[in-house]
């Protein structure tokens, strides 16, 4: 229970008189927690009120989502400091925080030094890793404690992970013998989910979902929406994708509400994977008025969409994940189902400029706009980017350009009207 708990900082020296003691308000534990095996290790502490960083007091850099791969830390003979007020040789407690070294180990040897973790399927892909030191070790006491290691580029600590389990052997602990850290680079959005949401997401929401449920069960990004348009003022035409970032707005392309003598942009549709669905599952809901930039258009609707839909998150810093493209077809027969198509991997981890090409499939035309949305670790779902194309439709060609939404990060977040976080202390990568 959270009454049961503080937290000391400020403090290398248990029993020093000017640690700083904050009660804990809530306890946070990760969804998929399995008590027996400790699988999914991890929780977040919050507390009742705010730590003033200060000389003794500094928040540490969170290992970068993007580069998670352990196995080029074990093939480099990487090793990372390890603190904690564990238990020392001979079963002693200590009050001086003690640091030890240890080398990243591979999953196979690992396993060998500790059978159980075998047995348990550990060291989880993506979710945990092992270390090892010659003649030393963590021992009891020591969980929770962090493993940093030092960025020369960067000239700062990052913490990779901390102490899940290791062997004790009596009231001591066993030398070189692997110890299990739980991965923190797996968990960097569930982290910001809950402690840094301007981080998580562009506009702050508290989830990213990747895929909802419409009223016909199938699965698909509920807040991909296609626009109805008036076309020679009697017939109405859905001509391009939109997509739901907040409960009343909708990102798409610039392209797609210039004025046309032949169509009137009316309505934006949403809540199916059917165009000109007639099950009652999709929603029309109409425009109040348009705001626009050089390649990006917001409509802002007249009312709220439906609880059931989630708007689809943007990103607040360069990423990367798999990238996805969903649309409709101009050709394919009513009712039009949109299509899923998994393209190359981006390297979205790197600034790109406001336009970047993409290889996509040649065969169909596609309605303009059409998102391309990517996934990150557990089940979070961004849209990274809009295809820029002419009304008429995008043409069947291998390449194709996309607007990177993240280019217009600050100028979408004023017209929705979202904080900017400027009052929170946001890493420096999270910063648009």
């Amino acid at each position: 229970a959270p009454k049961s708990i503080s937290v000391k900082a400020g403090i290398v020296k248990l029993g020093d008189a000017s640690a700083k003691v904050f009660n804990v308000a809530e306890i946070a534990a990760y969804p998929d927690f399995d008590y027996a095996s400790l699988d999914n290790d991890i929780c977040l502490l919050k507390l009742e009120t705010k730590v003033k960083f200060g000389a003794s007091i500094r928040p540490i850099n969170l290992w970068d989502e993007a580069d998670r791969d352990v196995s080029m830390l074990v093939s480099k003979q990487y090793s990372g400091k390890v603190v904690g007020w564990g238990l020392v040789e001979g079963g002693g407690r200590t009050n001086n925080l003690n640091r030890v070294e240890m080398n990243f180990l591979d999953a196979e040897s690992c396993q060998k030094g500790v059978p159980a973790f075998k047995r348990n399927g550990f060291p989880k892909k993506d979710k945990s890793y092992c270390a090892i030191r010659e003649n030393q070790t963590v021992c009891s006491g020591d969980s929770g404690g962090g493993m940093f290691l030092y960025d020369s580029n960067r000239k700062a600590y990052y913490l990779r992970g901390f102490v899940s389990q290791g062997v004790t052997a009596g009231r001591g602990c066993e030398a070189n013998v692997p110890v299990l850290f739980t991965d923190i680079a797996f968990y960097l959005k569930w982290i910001e989910q809950i402690a840094l949401p301007k981080c998580y997401n562009l506009l702050g929401y508290g989830e990213c979902p990747m895929f909802g449920m419409d009223e016909n069960k199938y699965k698909l990004p509920l807040g991909i929406a296609h626009l109805k348009y008036q076309f020679r003022r009697n017939l109405l035409i859905s001509d391009c994708h939109g997509v739901l970032i907040s409960k009343k707005h909708v990102l798409t392309q610039a392209g797609c509400v210039e004025p046309n003598q032949l169509r009137e942009l009316q309505s934006s549709s949403i809540g199916s994977i059917f165009i000109n669905d007639y099950s009652g599952s999709v929603a029309q809901y109409e425009i109040d008025s348009v705001k626009t930039n050089a390649d990006l258009a917001i409509l802002i609707l007249k009312r709220d969409v439906s609880q059931q839909i989630s708007p689809i998150c943007l990103p607040s810093a360069h990423e990367t994940g798999s990238p996805t493209i969903f649309f409709w077809t101009r050709r394919s027969p009513h009712p039009k189902k949109i299509q899923q198509v998994n393209i190359d991997a981006l390297k979205m981890g790197d600034k790109s400029s406001q336009i970047f090409q993409v290889n996509v499939p040649s065969n169909q035309t596609r309605l303009g706009g059409t998102p391309l949305l990517y996934s990150i670790t557990g089940s979070h779902m961004f849209l990274r980017a809009l295809e820029k194309c002419p009304w008429k439709g995008c043409a069947q060609q291998e390449t194709a350009q996309f607007v990177d939404v993240l280019h217009y990060g600050g100028w979408i977040r004023d017209v929705v009207g979202a904080k900017s976080g400027e009052d929170e202390l946001l890493p420096p990568r999270c910063a648009v």
